[in-house]
């Protein structure tokens, strides 16, 4: 089976994330600097510049490196990979160094790759899915980087890009599909908490080659159906009045938030809010004022810390239109902490680096400052007995205190109700499990 899905020119411009709909798109041939430049805003780590490297790869394949202009050590890179259609000029079968990744590199948290493919990569052949791997590897020996990437692609890429996510899911944060002639049939169930967006235009009715069984909207539509019922973490849109070309806007909305959920943990109104604190902190920077920049950088913090509870982002992710297991929540979560641990990390060397008189100055000076006594400790409630009342999330903690897992709670089941905190009930099972639920959901035996 010949496996051409168009020769059509494809490449999903990059959002940057403080840029809110609807707004302005950066298409491939846009010039980043100025855009940057209007808005007062230096990308996350201030690189302005971009390097473009062509190597040679695995079974003698080309690929473009898209590199910040200078590394940041205090960073951990996010390889960003674009696939494109068939003998595409952006990708494909042929690497190019205009390739939309670029733009990636402006977020100053991420390193971009546009990697050649013979005939065939649509579906793995040629161990192109190897070869992959190997430049993954290459340029982890090189540079600090994340242990898993992010893809995306339009038409044969997003054949690639699912079938790469599906086959490799312990290599992969998130997928963004757009628009592909084919769509894989077996779904593991390893990749079902993996964040992954779909997309085609309903005008899109041609087949991608004489001999698929579909056409690429039918397809589309089989396949988000078969990731739901398999309860995968996904999201399908589907483009009114749009052909195969694609909806440049909406692919690129859906290609950022799958890289926003698998990297941070973050989708909608919350990462539109991490972008903006963001975006002040690093005004602040680059305008080396160091009393905003500590601010803040005190604001970031308190945003990044208040997190939300189980309900509260299975709603986030219901309303922005992507469905989740339970897993898929707890997974969310732990990737956002892990998002928080390194930003902070990242912003507090930054504030050293750019202030050092200034933090020294601020640090407090070590004063012989009398032992408070031991406050007298708190009277403990007495737990009562309580029933689950009202259907809602009920949240499984391990002994270390860390969420393992959500699941929906049991109308009618008793616990023992520890405490309320924070608007939460702690709850304790028969065998000594702690648990967490929202406090409205429980209605107490006897107080």
């Amino acid at each position: 089976m010949k496996l051409d899905d168009s020769s059509l020119w494809f490449s999903i411009p990059m959002q940057l994330p403080f840029i809110k709909k609807p707004s302005i798109t950066l298409g491939t041939s846009t010039c980043l600097i100025p855009v940057l430049m209007l808005f007062g805003l230096l990308s996350l780590s201030r690189v302005m510049a971009l390097q473009v490297i062509k190597e040679t790869g695995t079974y003698g394949r080309d690929y473009y490196l898209f590199l910040p202009d200078k590394i940041d050590p205090a960073r951990t890179y996010w390889l960003v990979v674009e696939v494109g259609g068939f003998q595409g000029a952006t990708v494909g079968t042929r690497a190019n160094e205009k390739s939309g990744v670029s733009c990636w590199v402006s977020r100053g948290n991420c390193i971009g790759i546009s990697p050649s493919f013979p005939n065939g990569y649509q579906v793995l052949l040629g161990n192109t899915d190897v070869q992959l791997i190997n430049i993954f590897h290459t340029i982890q020996d090189r540079y600090q980087l994340h242990k898993k990437l992010f893809l995306y692609g339009h038409s044969g890429g997003a054949q690639f890009a699912h079938r790469f996510t599906l086959k490799h899911p312990d290599l992969v944060a998130g997928c963004c599909a757009t628009s592909g002639g084919s769509w894989a049939d077996e779904l593991p169930s390893s990749a079902s908490d993996i964040p992954i967006a779909v997309s085609c235009g309903e005008n899109d009715t041609a087949l991608s080659t004489s001999s698929s069984p579909l056409n690429r909207i039918d397809w589309a539509k089989k396949f988000s159906k078969q990731l739901d019922d398999r309860h995968f973490f996904y999201k399908s849109s589907y483009w009114p009045n749009v052909g195969h070309e694609g909806n440049s806007q909406g692919n690129h909305y859906l290609t950022d938030e799958a890289f926003s959920l698998g990297t941070s943990g973050m989708v909608g109104k919350e990462y539109e809010d991490f972008s903006q604190k963001q975006q002040s902190f690093n005004q602040a920077l680059a305008a080396h004022d160091a009393v905003q920049a500590k601010s803040a950088f005190a604001e970031l913090i308190t945003f990044l810390n208040n997190a939300p509870a189980a309900n509260q982002t299975q709603q986030n992710l219901t309303d922005n239109g992507w469905k989740a297991g339970p897993k898929a929540i707890v997974d969310s979560m732990q990737i956002r902490r892990n998002f928080v641990a390194e930003e902070t990390k990242w912003m507090a060397a930054m504030l050293t680096n750019n202030f050092p008189p200034f933090t020294t100055a601020m640090s407090p000076v070590p004063t012989a400052t009398p032992i408070p006594m031991p406050a007298a400790p708190t009277p403990q409630p007495k737990p009562f007995d309580v029933a689950i009342t009202q259907a809602a999330l009920l949240e499984l903690y391990g002994p270390n205190g860390n969420l393992t897992a959500v699941s929906p709670a049991v109308l009618g089941e008793h616990y023992q109700c520890c405490r309320i905190e924070n608007d939460k009930a702690v709850l304790r099972d028969a065998n000594g499990k702690i648990f967490k639920i929202k406090a409205s959901a429980i209605t107490p035996k006897q107080l």
